[in-house]
């Protein structure tokens, strides 16, 4: 909130950078290793996902174009609820579980397990 917004664009289009080098990586088979995405990577995706995660990149990407598009209260506002409600899904998920989702089995109606 206290930061001057071209710090803010800065960081979050630097992360959005880095997931993007590494979605590339994934998708055309590169070996090199990005830092922080690779390894973030490795402890979020699923096995089936191993050569197209998109989790981190379409994160980093959308929230680089809401901060670079809209005013910061919007943007922080927008950011928080969604990072909120993300992990409440993930826990109820995990917790109550429930009949699964038609479009993707793994995932149960109550949240993301």
């Amino acid at each position: 909130m206290f930061t001057p917004k071209w710090v803010t664009l800065a960081v979050v289009w630097f992360f959005a950078s880095l997931y993007t080098l590494q979605h590339l990586k994934l998708l055309r088979g590169w070996k090199l290793t990005v830092p922080i995405a690779d390894l973030s990577y490795r402890t979020m995706a699923r096995d089936d996902e191993a050569d197209n995660y998109l989790g981190s990149f379409l994160f980093w990407v959308t929230a680089g174009i809401i901060c670079t598009v809209f005013p910061k209260i919007a943007v922080l506002s927008a950011l928080w609820v969604s990072t909120f409600g993300d992990c409440c899904n993930a826990i109820a998920g995990q917790l109550l579980g429930g009949p699964r989702i038609p479009w993707n089995r793994r995932k149960p109606s109550s949240g993301a397990p």
